[in-house]
């Protein structure tokens, strides 16, 4: 059994590695029930759905800037995408940004590119 911040840090880890995941899988993976997972989120002053937005920004991203570079639509389909239009407008919600800028800010960025940079924040 885990107690709310290890669960939440357990969370982390696993929406790290795997952004796209649901609730009910995260839930498996963890062997909790989903309303633990609901719970400790909200006790945590949020929900699983913005901790999985967020994991699937930092993914978005880590995959934008990997060398050798990966093709948009390929980023998309690691990332869960049913389409690399899907992905870009999640992007642009998420962050104001297309991918093709990302990558452009990430290339031209002196630090490794994160989705916390000040040049990455969300609008």
């Amino acid at each position: 059994m885990y107690e709310a911040k290890q669960l939440l840090e357990a969370l982390q880890a696993v929406l790290s590695s795997r952004p796209h995941l649901s609730l009910d899988e995260a839930a498996r993976t963890l062997h909790v029930e989903r309303h633990t997972i609901e719970r400790a989120c909200a006790r945590s002053g949020g929900a699983f759905r913005e901790r999985r937005h967020e994991a699937m920004v930092a993914a978005a991203v880590s995959l934008l800037s990997a060398t050798p570079p990966l093709s948009i639509k390929e980023v998309a389909f690691r990332l869960g995408f049913r389409s690399p239009s899907a992905f870009t407008h999640f992007l642009i919600r998420a962050t104001g940004r297309p991918p093709s800028q990302i990558r452009a800010e990430c290339a031209r960025s002196v630090t490794p590119c994160s989705p916390a940079s000040s040049n990455l924040a969300s609008t």
